[in-house]
Parts: structure tokens; C-alpha cells; sequence
């Protein structure tokens, strides 16, 4: 499982960047990956099809949302998981997004959410995280109780003081 802030991937920076990008996946090797900072549907696919599956077929793609800001796109390995439709939740400032997905052989749903939250010091910006934290919680709250669930993504923490 890997999380991973592709730092505005986008058609302006993203020809330097495969090389990296597959560097460091092929080190992780990630059953499924959590992408933060993706800007619209093309781009996830060109992930998928440039850095993920650049030597072999591989990893699927959930459905992709495209959301007010930049995105999240979740990739995972096709023979391992079955994907459920992506839902996302809106925020004040970018969407959470909520991942299914459905391991191979067994009858469980594994939940994931992405977040990237609002990044920067400052108490204004603790504030815009807490509130996007609280939807999140709203979301989760809402699960059958017993339900596991992971969240991922770029939280933007910036002291001990936001971990409470």
C-alpha cells in the first residue's frame, strides 16, 4: 500500500518526470497506490499507462472523479482487487474522495479515502484542515460500525498541536 504526492503532475512537467516516477514505483512495487495532485482525468490515465504500465500491463484504475482542484486517482493491481465506483465528497476546498475496493478470493470490502488537504502554517489553515478533517469524520461516522477503513493522502500537518 503506498500513498504518493505526485506534486502537480501535469502536461507542462510530466516528460522529465516518468523516469522518476517509474524509479520509484518499481521500487515500491505497490498493490495499490493512492495518487495525490493530479490535474483531471487525462492525466491519471497517462499515469497509469506511462509510469505504472510502462513495462507491463499491471495495475487498473479506479473510476476517476475530476474535482474543483487537483485530484486523486487510486491504482491498484488488477489481479489482486476488484473496484467499486469511486464516490467523492465535497469540501470547501478539494474533494475526499472514497475508494472500494474488493480483494481477490475474499467477500470483504477494503474502504480508502483520499485526502489532500489545505497545506501552509498558520491558524487559518488549521482551521481549513479541522474543517475538511470533519468531513471526513461526518463520511466515516456513516460506515457500519466495525468497518475498517484507511485514509490516505497529503495531510499537510504541520505541528503536534493538529494531531489531537
Amino acid at each position: 500500500m503506498a500513498t504518493y504526492n505526485s506534486l502537480r503532475y501535469s502536461p507542462q512537467n510530466i516528460d522529465d518526470r516518468h523516469p522518476h516516477f517509474r524509479e520509484i514505483m518499481n521500487h515500491l512495487l505497490p498493490d495499490v497506490l493512492v495518487l495525490q495532485e493530479l490535474s483531471g482525468p487525462a492525466l491519471a490515465t497517462m499515469f497509469l499507462d506511462s509510469v505504472l504500465n510502462a513495462d507491463s500491463a499491471t495495475y487498473a484504475q479506479a473510476s476517476f472523479i475530476d474535482g474543483p482542484d487537483l485530484d486523486i486517482a487510486l491504482f491498484c493491481k488488477s489481479g489482486k482487487f476488484s473496484v467499486l465506483p469511486t464516490q467523492s465528497y465535497p469540501t470547501a476546498l478539494r474533494n475526499i474522495y472514497h475508494f472500494r475496493l474488493i480483494p481477490a478470493g475474499l467477500m470483504d470490502t477494503l474502504h480508502l479515502f483520499g485526502v489532500h488537504l489545505k497545506a501552509s502554517s498558520g491558524s487559518s489553515n488549521e482551521a481549513k484542515r479541522a474543517a475538511e478533517v470533519a468531513v471526513l469524520r461526518n463520511i466515516t461516522n456513516q460506515l457500519r460500525p466495525g468497518t475498517n477503513f484507511l485514509v490516505c493522502g497529503d495531510f499537510n500537518i504541520y505541528g503536534s498541536s493538529e494531531m489531537a
